[in-house]
């Protein structure tokens, strides 16, 4: 059975290492960007069955990278959205 991979697109480096060893915990294998653009190119070349992205992100336009992403997809993909703000927060 071949495992899930994950895309995580966060700038900030811990928050994509937290994200990285939670999903290899779970058998997940993961690529991570710190930009839209870093994003984009690894999905031109590589499938991913779940994408995770920062919404808060201001080094791009979050949506292209969506609607990327399903254009790009040879099957069906999953897309799990983190954002910065907490519960209470505006953001």
């Amino acid at each position: 059975m071949e495992r899930c991979l994950a895309l995580v697109v966060d700038r900030d480096p811990s928050v994509r290492a937290v994200l990285r060893d939670l999903l290899e915990q779970r058998q997940v294998m993961t690529l991570s960007a710190q930009s839209v653009d870093d994003a984009l190119e690894t999905l031109a070349t590589r499938q991913v069955d779940l994408l995770i992205v920062d919404l808060d992100d201001e080094g791009g336009p979050v949506r292209g990278v969506l609607r990327n992403a399903r254009q790009m997809a040879r099957s069906p993909l999953m897309l799990g959205i983190a954002t910065a703000s907490g519960p209470g927060e505006s953001g």
